[in-house]
């Protein structure tokens, strides 16, 4: 579903992504882990069209993106859940969930808030509330649901274990995983390592802006150069 060949992407002098290759297929959770400040939200903000790069090819089904601008690449069926949840603090939680519809407005929406509602029953009770009221966990759920509500075909999902709690985090991932089963492809960048690969098919590990590692998740689990580095395990 989707391939990056070769990315650079500077900012001003500063290299944060080099060489980058990876790709996603159809129908998978693939996770990116690395330390903060490796470089994984580079990657994102250059799939979702938010900085240019320097070089290098993005590709979904089939046809380059590289070049195109945000909005047409959501049309295309890339949703987002970035970094920081950036909601709409002064608006309710369903106000923010059609916010995330607004390329697709009057098709299907109300199918698509049930659908959310349905995979986050809080957000239904809290739907007139501002969003700015909700807890930690419960604004995660409402970026993802405002993501979903776009029907994306691939998922992307930037730091979503920011601040949460760890039985937070492992609710959310395991919905996630939930949303792979149902057909959606999943691309997470998460530093956490540990509960990354704990639910994904594959995993890269970035370093300095590079991929050095690759493979099956539960083989990553085992590398002694990430248990070292980041599962906390001597090397």
């Amino acid at each position: 579903m989707l391939t990056v060949e070769h990315l650079d992407v500077f900012y001003g002098h500063m290299h944060a992504a080099r060489d980058v290759g990876f790709e996603v297929k159809r129908g998978e959770l693939v996770a990116i882990i690395g330390a903060n400040g490796a470089g994984k939200s580079t990657i994102i903000r250059a799939i979702v069209g938010w900085v240019s790069p320097r070089a290098g090819r993005i590709v979904l089904n089939g046809a380059e993106i590289t070049r195109r601008p945000p909005w047409e690449r959501a049309e295309a069926g890339i949703g987002l859940v970035p970094e920081g949840k950036r909601l709409f603090p002064a608006l309710t939680v369903e106000d923010n969930l059609r916010m995330g519809a607004y390329l697709r407005r009057g098709a299907g929406l109300e199918t698509a808030l049930d659908e959310v509602y349905g995979l986050f029953p809080v957000l239904r009770d809290r739907r007139r509330q501002l969003a700015k009221t909700l807890s930690g966990g419960e604004q995660q759920m409402l970026a993802i649901g405002r993501a979903l509500v776009s029907r994306p075909t691939l998922l992307l999902v930037d730091e979503v274990s920011t601040g949460l709690m760890p039985t937070m985090v492992n609710r959310v991932l395991e919905v996630l995983r939930r949303l792979r089963d149902q057909g959606i492809t999943v691309l997470l960048v998460e530093q956490n390592a540990r509960a990354a690969l704990r639910v994904a098919d594959r995993g890269y590990v970035l370093e300095v802006g590079r991929i050095v590692l690759s493979g099956p998740a539960a083989d990553l689990r085992q590398h002694p150069a990430v248990v070292a580095a980041y599962l906390g395990g001597a090397a």
